[in-house]
């Protein structure tokens, strides 16, 4: 079977391969911040393979954790009003 077009390799414009990153992790509980790996160019047409640069990817703002739902403040308690006492609560002993 023949095709004008070549049928075997990549069909991708570019190549690149990602070598071992490093993960970047803020906070308790650890949340992912960031990431950095140095990225090799393969193939890419017209350009030369073998060149690298380090990626970097950064979380620029973070959520925070979620804490468990407070309950609702009770309100403050009123003071008691002054009660007048229609007989005194200490009765002089007779004698």
């Amino acid at each position: 079977m023949g095709s004008p077009y070549r049928v075997t390799g990549t069909a991708a414009a570019a190549v690149l391969q990602a070598g071992r990153g490093r993960a970047d992790w803020m906070g308790s509980p650890r949340l992912l911040a960031g990431f950095t790996a140095r990225v090799e160019l393969e193939k890419c047409r017209g350009r030369l393979p073998g060149q690298s640069e380090d990626l970097r990817l950064v979380v620029e703002d973070l959520p925070r954790p979620s804490l468990p739902p407070r309950r609702p403040a009770l309100p403050a308690a009123a003071p008691a009003p002054a009660r007048e006492h229609a007989r005194p609560l200490l009765r002089a002993a007779s004698a």
